[in-house]
């Protein structure tokens, strides 16, 4: 569900923001950035368990060895995402959020949310080598 999310917001939500008016740009964004980041984080964090929890498989007791799945690394790349988001999403938003007072200027706006765009771009990306990693079939499946 994450990756379909980032893939909306990335493909139709961001282009149509982008048409607005400055003006407009940064209060859509104050208003929303808040909700989607909620969300976003909600997703990642129980896909990532969802996907760790179910990423180790154990051989037959004979052998007692347990190895790692394709869903222990799409569950650790999608982890990754709440970071890379906090790191570099979240000051981004967050210049918008903070000027509720003041006005951001016209070139800030476009400049910021094209910024925003590129790396939760970035960040689709990841949330996609997860999915295709947790469908992938093992080697070791039987």
């Amino acid at each position: 569900m994450f990756a379909g999310a980032s893939l909306y917001a990335t493909a139709i939500h961001f282009p149509a923001t982008k048409k607005l008016p400055p003006p407009h740009l940064a209060s859509h964004v104050r208003n929303v950035a808040p909700m989607g980041a909620r969300l976003d984080l909600v997703l990642a964090i129980a896909g990532s368990v969802a996907l760790l929890s179910s990423a180790r498989k154990q051989w037959p007791i004979t052998h007692r060895i347990t190895i790692a799945s394709n869903r222990m690394y799409a569950g650790t790349v999608m982890l990754a995402t709440v970071p890379f988001s906090l790191m570099f999403l979240w000051p981004i938003a967050s210049k918008f959020m903070l000027n509720k007072g003041k006005q951001v200027t016209d070139t800030e706006a476009q400049s910021l949310f094209e910024l925003w765009t590129l790396l939760y771009a970035v960040r689709t990306a990841m949330s996609a080598v997860a999915l295709i990693l947790a469908v992938l079939p093992n080697k070791w499946d039987a």
